[in-house]
């Protein structure tokens, strides 16, 4: 897509904006959708694709977007608009372009999703939990063989490959490309000192980037380990050094995201005293 205007982002964030205080819970569109708005794709074939309603005064009170790479759609409708279609009418002129009908996230899965889902013949394709913990923690488990540092220049290409082999069948983190990368430690929470690597005799072994959403709260942003480094407790060693990094610089509390099948992370989280606040749920169409 090009290069989405600064006007059309504000109305869009705007509308996003309305949606979450109406309904008191999950931001309606996720960091990738928010990203793909500063992007500028010069493909022949744009990662994103942009359905939009207006009302008779021209202000945006629908928005639907679909990310090519993942298949799915994400969408937006105004409070004193819903009821009408208009979430429909952008679900149709999507099916219509794409040639299918694409799953859609329900950031929250409030009721009101959970109906539309059902009216639309969609069913529970996955689901992403958002769990959260207070900080500090009591007792951090220590690894001799582990060597933690913060990011530096140059760290890039093995963080990417770590990442790429951690999270080889996860659609989203497993994608992250240098421009990805780039985008994100261009925003303004980035901490170079809070994105931890963990080295032993073989090289990086994982890394745990953790993110400050505001100055009480933290947030597991991604840990990773490697293949070959696995089954060696170094995911629990580096969550908790993360969790004391955030601790250390003032947060009482953090949250994380970790998809529902996985049963092996989130034996993890709870084991270190996580638990589900909400979930969100991608729905797809039956068969």
């Amino acid at each position: 897509m090009a290069k989405t205007s600064a006007k059309i982002r504000r109305q869009i964030i705007g509308l996003a904006e309305r949606a979450q205080a109406h309904d008191g819970g999950s931001f309606p569109l996720n960091e990738e959708a928010i990203l793909a708005l500063e992007a500028e794709d010069l493909a022949p074939k744009p990662k994103v694709l942009q359905f939009m309603v207006n009302d008779e005064n021209q202000n945006l009170v629908g928005y639907l977007q679909w990310n090519r790479a993942f298949d799915t759609a994400q969408i937006v409708v105004d409070p004193k608009f819903r009821r009408r279609g208009v979430a429909k009418h952008l679900l149709d002129g999507v099916s219509k372009v794409i040639g299918h009908f694409p799953p859609v996230w329900a950031f929250g899965d409030s009721l009101n999703a959970q109906r539309f889902a059902i009216a639309q013949d969609m069913r529970p394709m996955r689901s992403l939990l958002a769990m959260k913990r207070g900080l500090p923690l009591s007792v951090a488990p220590i690894s001799f063989d582990l060597t933690i540092r913060g990011f530096q220049p140059g760290d890039e290409e093995a963080v990417l490959e770590l990442n790429r082999q951690a999270f080889a069948a996860h659609p989203e983190q497993g994608s992250l490309d240098l421009a990805g990368l780039r985008a994100r430690m261009a925003e303004g929470w980035f901490d170079p000192g809070g994105l931890l690597l963990g080295f032993d005799d073989a090289g990086l072994a994982a890394f745990h980037w953790t993110k400050r959403q505001s100055p009480q709260t933290g947030e597991v942003y991604v840990l990773a380990v490697a293949p070959r480094a696995q089954r060696h407790g170094y995911g629990k060693v580096m969550l908790a050094a993360g969790l004391d990094y955030l601790a250390a610089g003032g947060c009482t509390s953090v949250i994380l995201y970790v998809d529902g099948e996985e049963n092996a992370p989130l034996a993890l989280y709870t084991g270190i005293g996580f638990s589900i606040v909400h979930k969100d749920v991608l729905y797809a169409r039956r068969g």
